[in-house]
């Protein structure tokens, strides 16, 4: 029981970690420029995101206390998982639409219900015999919090490199990412990452060291002014 809950705190960590890795964000809008939507759009797609959040989450949390934490948890992510999928084909103003409908609505079930599982498990461990598991739950809010600063740290790193080579790389590696939040993969996600992300940023000092030593050798025109 108590390998469980202990389970349940590590992954959550986890989870957190790579939900804030979202490193689309920081090339969404040259993306949908890039399909021909005007920055008004953009805009409404915003607007149409925070609309759909905004009335998923009274919902969500009581779909979350009939159904279970761990179940909200997991539909949110898969749902996540599709939204950003269907992003690799979207191509018009309605396609990112839906894809912000869907990423809306896995947001709404992970919303909360993540924090309430932690403190579920974490009120369970301060029950039991053992006193080394008495810990404050505000403990933990701390802790998830700094992991999250560090998911998006690592996601804008992220971005940096991937665009250098495409933005179609930045689409299928957040779709990646997302699929490391299903709680069956949870457990080697950060290696995952890691056997990712080396190969990607060396590949990309390679091409940058060609580019420049290609500089280099091409030849110098100097310039001769008759006056």
């Amino acid at each position: 029981m108590e390998k469980v809950l202990h389970r349940n705190i590590s992954n959550i960590f986890i989870m957190s970690f790579f939900q804030s890795a979202m490193i689309v964000t920081a090339v969404f809008v040259p993306l949908m420029q890039r399909h021909g939507l005007s920055m008004t759009e953009v805009l409404q797609t915003q607007s149409w995101f925070a609309l759909v959040v905004a009335f998923s989450e009274v919902p969500s949390g009581y779909l979350a206390d009939v159904w279970g934490r761990k179940n909200t948890i997991t539909a949110g992510a898969f749902l996540c998982v599709i939204a950003f999928l269907y992003l690799i084909i979207a191509d018009s103003f309605f396609d990112f639409l839906v894809y912000e409908f869907i990423i809306a609505i896995g947001i709404s079930l992970n919303s909360g219900a993540d924090l309430a599982l932690l403190y579920d498990s974490q009120g369970l461990l301060n029950k039991t015999d053992n006193t080394k598991n008495h810990l404050d739950s505000n403990r933990h809010i701390s802790r998830l919090v700094s992991i999250e600063g560090l998911g998006g740290g690592a996601a804008a790193l992220l971005a940096s490199v991937l665009t250098m080579l495409s933005l179609d790389w930045v689409l299928w590696a957040q779709a990646l990412i997302g699929m490391m939040v299903d709680r069956q993969g949870v457990q080697n996600s950060l290696l995952i990452l890691a056997a990712l992300f080396v190969p990607l940023f060396a590949l990309v000092l390679f091409f940058l060291s060609k580019k420049i030593s290609g500089d280099k050798m091409k030849p110098k025109v100097a310039l001769r002014l008759d006056g």
